[in-house]
């Protein structure tokens, strides 16, 4: 099996499904960031994302055999991600826990930099979900616009339109 970049999902698919489970870290490598970002613009939190991206990649892993079209992986994976999300926001939400301070909101010294953090936190949680995840996977993921409609499943033109859209916001 070849790991590179350069190897399609479609094969790392099939050799997964043949039996070669290290082409799935392969994926795993491929696809961590935009499923990290998709997770943390539905949370809101790094600790839930981590704990979504981690159910997102167990949950692909043994449902590999039900994706009908491998060349389709990226979306479909985005799809589990998204769903763990909202499916984690909503538990939390009929908990109706009390929310506590986190760590990485108590360890910054500086209480402008905390409200700028919270300020920029807001804006990007008013955002209509589409711009949201388009802006997240862009700067949080560092993927291209292209890369983007490809996970996504809208051209390359649309991803920039809804990138544009969230600036102006």
């Amino acid at each position: 099996m070849v790991s590179n970049q350069e190897t399609p999902d479609a094969r790392l698919v099939g050799d997964v499904l043949s039996g070669r489970r290290e082409a799935f870290s392969v994926l795993v490598r491929r696809y961590l960031p935009a499923v990290h970002a998709l997770a943390f613009a539905q949370t809101g939190n790094h600790a839930d994302a981590d704990d979504v991206v981690q159910e997102t990649f167990l949950k692909a892993y043994c449902s590999l055999d039900t994706l009908r079209d491998t060349r389709k992986f990226g979306g479909w994976l985005a799809a589990i991600g998204k769903n763990k999300a909202r499916s984690l926001v909503r538990q939390r939400q009929r908990r109706a826990e009390v929310s506590l301070p986190s760590d990485s909101a108590a360890a910054v010294p500086d209480i402008e930099a905390r409200e700028l953090r919270e300020l920029l936190k807001h804006q990007v949680e008013l955002l209509a979900e589409p711009q949201r995840d388009v802006l997240l996977l862009h700067y949080f993921a560092g993927m291209t616009a292209r890369e983007i409609g490809q996970l996504t499943g809208i051209s390359k033109y649309a991803v920039q339109k809804r990138l544009q859209r969230a600036r102006d916001t």
